[in-house]
C-alpha cells in the first residue's frame, strides 16, 4: 500500500506527488462513484 511507501521510503517521494495522491484519496475521482472511492480508500 502507499503507506507502506511513505512509511519506509517517504523522504524519497516527491512532496507534488504524495500531496496530489493524498487529495486523490481524500477527495476521491470527483465523480458520483462511491463505490470507486471507498475501494481506492481502502487499497491506498
Amino acid at each position: 500500500t502507499m503507506n507502506k511507501v511513505f512509511e519506509h521510503a517517504g523522504d524519497l517521494v516527491n512532496i507534488k506527488v504524495a500531496h496530489n495522491l493524498m487529495r486523490l484519496i481524500a477527495e476521491g475521482f470527483g465523480e458520483d462513484d462511491e463505490d470507486a472511492d471507498s475501494q481506492l480508500r481502502s487499497s491506498a
